[in-house]
């Protein structure tokens, strides 16, 4: 009996580290891509926050100048 039947060649694990990389880089790829969208969804919100703030100070400085 061979103990080779228990043990990969080292191509084989060469093949298996560099496909294990592959995946690692391609998942952090992904969260970096999932946290930039989040980043830019929470960047939109805050503009648009800040967009009907500054509309409800034009409102309000026009309702005072018409008083006046």
């Amino acid at each position: 009996m061979s103990q080779n039947n228990n043990h990969k060649s080292g191509a084989e694990v060469r093949t298996q580290i560099e496909a294990a990389k592959k995946r690692r880089q391609e998942e952090e790829e992904e969260r970096k891509r999932r946290e930039g969208e989040a980043e830019a969804e929470e960047a939109r919100q805050l503009a648009e926050l800040e967009a009907a703030e500054e509309q409800e100070r034009v409102a309000e400085a026009e309702q005072v100048a018409e008083e006046a």
